[in-house]
């Protein structure tokens, strides 16, 4: 299953990620995966997760998809990666699987199991700084909305391997990937969220069809 954005007004709001909580990723290696179906039209930079006190990740992270042009991007404290145009289709179910290495100083974006297929010019490590974080919008204005279907979320305190990347494209459960360093695993099976690690309030999102492939 999975949970139906509006493109209006739905989202999942953590509310303040304050110091000590594992969600700030400040300094670390790590990895966030997600499945994701985006329809045609909506805002632009619509957001998968935004932890953020401005654009472009301010004092935080983000990734978001652009329908218009069908990039994906990762932005981390103002530091922009993204896909090339025509990353994804839409109308249709994508996995998509972003990565921080702080040791190579280095992001990566893989979209269905791919390689890298990302570009940037700036490397900024995660930051311990307080922000709000929001599934389907972010915390600034309007005009970042989800508008589509988002499940099986995920966030690991570590840099995946490909073979772990392909295993979660090719259907595999987040919680049979490398779970010692599985932070955050929201399959987002009902309105209630069904989770392990920190609770989302939900505000409007509705249940609806995914089919995974492997349990």
């Amino acid at each position: 299953m999975a949970l139906e954005f509006d493109g209006l007004t739905d989202e999942l709001d953590y509310g303040s990620i304050t110091s000590g909580n594992p969600l700030m990723l400040n300094w670390n290696d790590a990895t966030i995966s997600c499945w994701f179906y985006q329809r045609s039209g909506g805002d632009d930079y619509q957001r998968i997760v935004d932890k953020s006190t401005n654009h472009t990740g301010t004092n935080g992270y983000n990734v978001w998809c652009w329908p218009s042009t069908r990039q994906i991007g990762l932005s981390v404290n103002l530091a922009d990666y993204r896909t090339g145009n025509n990353a994804y289709s839409l109308d249709t179910w994508h996995h998509v699987a972003v990565t921080v290495d702080s040791a190579a100083g280095a992001y990566a974006i893989h979209v269905d199991g791919s390689g890298n297929i990302g570009s940037g010019s700036t490397y900024n490590a995660l930051p311990l700084a307080t922000a709000n974080m929001k599934h389907g919008s972010w915390n600034h204005s309007t005009g970042r909305e989800w508008d589509g279907y988002l499940a099986e979320f995920a966030i690991w305190t570590e840099v995946l391997s490909q073979d772990d990347i392909e295993a979660l494209a090719g259907g595999f459960a987040p919680r049979y990937i490398q779970p010692q360093s599985l932070i955050q695993y929201l399959p987002m099976v009902s309105n209630d969220v069904a989770h392990s690690g920190e609770t989302p309030t939900n505000n409007g999102a509705t249940k609806a069809p995914h089919l995974r492939r492997v349990g």
